[in-house]
């Protein structure tokens, strides 16, 4: 009796997670796409940013006027679902359907001013310009998130998924970079930041160049890799695991490098570098700085 109960529950767990993986089982067979490829205007309005949570392609733009331009086979068209809910358009499945396409389901935005883009699927995000007073950039998912160009006064770019984020150049007064996925952000070119902040807590990746920058704070809680090139005035590094920061090739003239953790951290250092250790990981630096340092663990200070 109590082998056939045990047998019951596993059962019951691996339909559970098979229904929570894929909506085709809750919500019936995939519809596969027929027909041919055509293009359908909706007319919506009034939106300041744009949410892919499926597998579509979207492309975004900023011009004048709203416009909203989804691009598939015939038969798909009724159940890709776009609304605006608050300021977002969501751009997703009716009642999360999956299907199956010869070609790309292709959703066309544009809109006056864009300041929040979000990724929760596999699909595809591509914006040239996000130009707003705040500018935000999520992936949850999968997918590929590309940006030309962000000009914002407060920039926030974060990856709690698998998948990418690039953005080419940033133009912003304050921006934060939060990592807490296995995925991969390319900062790209940040313009004259004053303050940079970075926060990785995860296996993913951080890519970075800084020009003109003023303080760069970073914080690496997991066991992937932050990497920075370009110059600013103040930085200041805490690695409290087995992950490694490799700012070796951004030029700063005082930096403030602590290491908790068994992971390492490259600077670049001028004038000054002020370095503590309490676990075994170590401090490498590049240049010829004054080195005051602070050592309890089994870690070292160290020139590159």
């Amino acid at each position: 009796m109590m082998k056939k109960v045990i047998r019951i529950i596993m059962v019951a767990g691996v339909l559970a997670i098979m229904f929570a993986v894929s909506g085709c089982f809750y919500y019936g067979p995939c519809v596969s796409g027929s027909g041919p490829v055509i293009s359908e205007v909706r007319g919506i309005v009034n939106f300041s940013g744009v949410s892919n949570t499926g597998s579509f392609d979207v492309y975004v733009i900023e011009t004048d006027t709203f416009g909203v331009k989804v691009v598939a086979q015939e038969n798909l068209l009724p159940i890709i679902e776009t609304y605006v809910s608050g300021s977002m358009l969501i751009v997703e499945t009716k009642n999360s359907a999956c299907y199956k396409s010869s070609s790309p389901v292709e959703v066309y935005v544009s809109l006056p001013e864009l300041n929040h883009l979000s990724l929760s699927g596999s699909g595809k995000v591509k914006a040239d310009v996000a130009a707003s007073p705040e500018v935000e950039i999520s992936n949850s998912g999968s997918g590929m998130m590309e940006i030309d160009t962000v000009y914002a006064e407060s920039y926030m770019v974060s990856n709690s998924g698998s998948g990418y984020i690039s953005v080419d150049g940033t133009y912003t007064d304050e921006a934060d970079m939060v990592q807490s996925g296995s995925g991969t952000i390319v900062g790209g070119f940040f313009f004259g930041t004053a303050d940079l902040g970075i926060r990785h807590s995860s296996s993913g990746q951080i890519h970075a160049t800084v020009l003109d920058g003023t303080v760069v704070d970073v914080i690496l809680s997991g066991s992937g890799r932050v990497e920075l090139a370009g110059d600013a005035v103040l930085a200041e590094y805490t690695l409290n695991s087995t992950g490694r920061v490799d700012a070796l090739n951004l030029e700063v003239p005082d930096v403030d490098a602590t290491n908790t953790g068994s992971g390492h951290i490259f600077v670049w250092a001028i004038d000054f570098l002020d370095a503590t250790i309490t676990g075994s990981g170590d401090i490498i630096y590049r240049g010829s700085p004054t080195v005051s340092s602070t050592i309890t663990g089994s870690g070292s200070v160290r020139p590159y």
